[in-house]
Order: structure tokens, then sequence, then C-alpha cells
């Protein structure tokens, strides 16, 4: 360590405690710690494949067929998809469980970015 990094940091001599439990009792806060369910974020932040993951399954396919609407309202739609009924998928899933505030430029809740 330099000269000119001691002077920048601090003596270690300010860090007293390192657990949460400490940390509280020198601020001072009363509320104890609630373990809350996480349930509209992924399992874990790591990259991974659709078949590990039933979340990253529903969630491919809600993009999927937002992709499928968007493309039939551009008329980039290939045929065989129309006539299967891909561009009707996303207008079947249930308002209830859509964000349709996402963006004011569309009713639908799909947000282009």
């Amino acid at each position: 360590m330099t000269r000119a990094t001691r002077a920048i940091l601090p003596p270690f001599g300010w860090l007293k405690s390192t657990s949460r439990q400490d940390h509280r009792k020198e601020v001072g806060e009363a509320m104890p710690p609630r373990n809350m369910p996480l349930s509209m974020f992924p399992k874990d932040a790591n990259f991974k494949h659709s078949d590990m993951s039933y979340f990253i399954q529903l969630a491919d396919l809600i993009v999927y067929a937002a992709s499928m609407k968007i493309r039939s309202e551009r008329g980039t739609l290939a045929a065989k998809r129309v006539g299967r009924g891909h561009h009707q998928i996303y207008d079947s899933l249930p308002k209830s469980v859509i964000n349709l505030k996402a963006t004011r430029k569309r009713n639908d809740g799909i947000a282009s970015i």
C-alpha cells in the first residue's frame, strides 16, 4: 500500500461489526428480518435452457405468441403460421394475467423495446 492510498482509505478500525444483527444493534433497527417469497422472479439469475424450468418455458411461450401477433399485424407472418392460428395465441391469454398498462402505445400489453 502506498502513502497516497493510506491517506485516502480510513483505518480498518472503523469496521467493527460484520454481521447483520450487530449492524441492527448499532443502527437501532427493531424490525426482524422476514422471509418473503419471490414468486415473480426466476429461480436463479443464471442463463439456462427452457427445458430446465417451467417458468422459462412459459415466458418463452408468451414472447413467441406476442411476436406472432406483431408479425401478423405487420403482414410478415408466413401463411403456414396464419393457417395454424399462431397469430391468435396471444389474444387467447386471459387479460387478468397480462399487464395492460405496460405501454400507452398499445392496449394489449405488448411493449416494444
